[in-house]
C-alpha cells in the first residue's frame, strides 16, 4: 500500500502531466526562436512549430519510453515504462532574458511493481522533480553576465569529452538516456566577454550537486553483483536500504567551484583552453562504521574533494573530414584505493595526476551518412597501487549516423568498448527514428551490454542480463 508522501507524488504527477497536455493543445500560433547557447556545439536548423506570440514564450515536450528486457523470464519483461514532461519559459526584454524550466519523471515499475528494490532504488527511479534551467542574464554590449541554474557544456567530444567538466551528469541508466536528458543545470554566475572570433568565460559554480548516480542495488550499478555474490558484503549488508549521501551539499561557498576558458571560432579552426578548481563528481567513500551497520538503512559517505584540471581543445574541418580533440590534466584527482576481498574490505582514499587525451575524426562524404570515431586513453602521472577502478581504461567509440525520407528517418548505430589491453566490455546501441510530422517522432532502440569477461571492475560491470527493446514517443510543442 502506498504512503501517505507516496499518494502525493502520484496527485502532483498527474496534475503536471494534465497542465503539460492542455499547454500542448492550447491554440496555436507561429514564431520564430533563436538558440541561446554559445560554444562548439553544432547547431541545427530550429524545427517550426507552433506557438503564442507575445514576449513570453513557452517550450515543452512530452515523452513516454517502454522497455523490455530481452534476456529474463516473462514475468519481469517490463524494465521501464518512463513517462518524462519538460516545462520551459523563455521572455526577453531588451539587454535581458530569463529562462524558468521544470521537469517531472515518472515510473511506475519503480514506484508502484513489486521487483524487490530497495527504497533508495525506488526513490531515485519512481516519480522525480527536478529543477531544470532557471536563470535571469543580462547582455548590455560584448558582456554578459548569467545567473541561476544553468546547463554548459564544454570541449569537443560527441560521446567522450575529458574537458566536459562544467555540469554534472544524470548517470542513473548507463546507455539507456537520450544525450538531451542527460545533462543535469546547477546553480552558476558566469561572465562572458564575447569580441570578434574570440570568447573568455568565468564561471563560479555555487551549488554543491554533484549529477545523479545509480543506487548500490539498482539495476545499472555495477557494485550490485558484487553486494549479491560476495560473502564478505553479503554477511556485512545483508538485504538492507543503501544509499549514497554527499559529505559536500548546499550552497556553502567552501565547496564553489571557479572555471575559466578561453574559445576561438575562427575560419577553419576552432580552438579552446580552460582552467579549473573543482571538486570530484564521482566522490570518494569510506567504509561504513559497526554502528551504522546495524540500521536497516546504510547511508554510504561520499567525500567530494577538491582538485585541478586544465585542458586544451579544438576542432579543424579537412574537406569532408571533421578533426577534433581534447587534452585534459588533473592535478591531485581524489580516487578510492585499496581491496574490496578478503575477511574485511581495506579502503582508503588517495590521488592521482592523469593525462586524458582525446580525438574525434568524422566523416561526412557519403550521401546521406556520416561515420565517426573517438577514441580517449588516460595516461597516469603519478605512481598509484590498488586503485579500485580502472584509472587508465581506453574507451573506444564508433558511430554511424543515416538520414533518408527526406531527412524524416534517422538511423544511429554506436558502439563502445571499454579496456584496451583488458576487457571491461561493450555497449552497443541501434536506434531508428522517425519524424510523423513536426514536432513529433517516435524511436525503436536496441541496446546490448557486454560485461567484463573477467572479474575487473568496470562501469558494466554486473550487466549480464541486461539487453533491452526501447520503443519511444516524443512531442515537442511551443506556444
Amino acid at each position: 500500500m502506498p504512503t501517505m508522501s507516496a499518494w502525493r507524488r502520484h496527485g502532483f504527477a498527474c496534475l503536471w502531466v494534465c497542465a503539460t497536455v492542455s499547454f500542448a493543445f492550447a491554440e496555436e500560433d507561429d514564431w520564430g526562436d533563436d538558440d541561446d547557447d554559445a560554444g562548439f556545439e553544432e547547431v541545427q536548423a530550429p524545427t517550426k512549430m507552433p506557438t503564442l506570440s507575445g514576449p513570453i514564450r513557452l517550450k515543452g515536450t512530452l515523452k513516454y519510453r517502454v522497455g523490455l528486457w530481452l534476456e529474463r523470464p516473462q514475468s519481469e519483461w517490463l524494465s521501464t515504462s518512463k513517462l518524462s514532461t519538460d516545462l520551459e519559459l523563455r521572455g526577453r526584454r531588451g539587454a535581458v532574458r530569463g529562462v524558468v524550466g521544470a521537469r517531472l519523471d515518472l515510473d511506475p515499475v519503480y514506484s508502484n511493481m513489486d521487483r524487490g528494490y530497495d527504497q533508495s532504488t525506488k526513490d531515485a527511479y519512481g516519480t522525480r522533480v527536478f529543477g531544470q534551467e532557471m536563470y535571469i542574464a543580462y547582455a548590455p554590449n560584448e558582456f554578459e553576465l548569467s545567473l541561476g541554474r544553468q546547463s554548459i557544456a564544454w570541449g569537443e567530444g560527441d560521446v567522450l569529452s575529458p574537458a566536459d567538466i562544467v555540469t554534472p551528469y544524470d548517470q542513473r541508466e548507463f546507455g539507456l538516456a537520450d544525450i538531451d536528458d542527460v545533462r543535469r543545470p546547477r546553480l552558476l554566475s558566469r561572465l562572458t566577454w564575447s569580441r570578434q572570433s574570440s570568447r573568455v568565460e568565468f564561471i563560479v559554480g555555487h551549488e554543491a550537486y554533484y549529477g545523479e548516480r545509480p543506487t548500490p542495488r539498482s539495476e545499472y550499478s555495477p557494485l550490485r553483483e558484487s553486494l549479491d555474490t560476495d560473502p564478505t558484503l553479503s554477511t556485512l549488508l545483508g538485504t538492507k536500504d543503501l544509499d549514497y549521501v554527499s559529505e559536500q551539499s548546499g550552497f556553502d561557498p567552501e565547496n564553489w567551484d571557479y572555471f575559466a576558458r578561453w574559445v576561438y571560432n575562427g575560419s577553419g579552426i576552432d580552438l579552446g583552453l580552460s582552467a579549473a578548481r573543482l571538486r570530484d563528481r564521482q566522490g570518494v567513500f569510506a567504509l561504513p562504521t559497526p554502528d551504522a551497520l546495524q540500521a536497516d538503512r546504510i547511508e554510504i559517505q561520499l567525500s567530494h574533494l577538491p582538485y585541478y584540471h586544465f585542458a586544451q581543445t579544438g576542432a579543424l574541418p579537412l574537406d569532408r573530414w571533421l578533426l577534433k580533440w581534447e587534452v585534459a590534466m588533473t592535478y591531485d584527482e581524489p580516487l578510492n584505493i585499496g581491496v574490496l576481498s578478503g575477511v574485511l574490505p581495506e579502503i582508503e582514499r588517495g590521488s592521482m595526476h592523469r593525462l586524458t587525451p582525446m580525438v574525434s575524426l568524422a566523416y561526412s562524404g557519403l550521401t546521406d551518412h556520416t561515420l565517426g570515431i573517438e577514441f580517449q586513453r588516460p595516461v597516469l602521472l603519478s605512481t598509484l597501487t590498488d586503485a579500485l577502478y580502472p584509472v587508465e581504461m581506453a574507451v573506444l567509440s564508433g558511430r554511424v549516423v543515416g538520414t533518408y525520407l527526406r531527412e524524416r528517418l534517422r538511423l544511429v548505430v554506436v558502439v563502445t568498448s571499454f579496456g584496451l589491453d583488458k576487457n571491461y566490455g561493450q555497449l552497443v546501441r541501434a536506434e531508428s527514428a522517425y519524424e510523423v510530422q513536426d514536432g513529433l517522432k517516435i524511436s525503436l532502440a536496441y541496446v546490448h551490454f557486454r560485461p567484463p569477461s573477467s572479474g575487473e571492475l568496470g562501469p558494466l560491470s554486473g550487466m549480464n542480463e541486461h539487453d533491452q527493446l526501447l520503443m519511444v514517443g516524443r512531442w515537442d510543442f511551443q506556444r
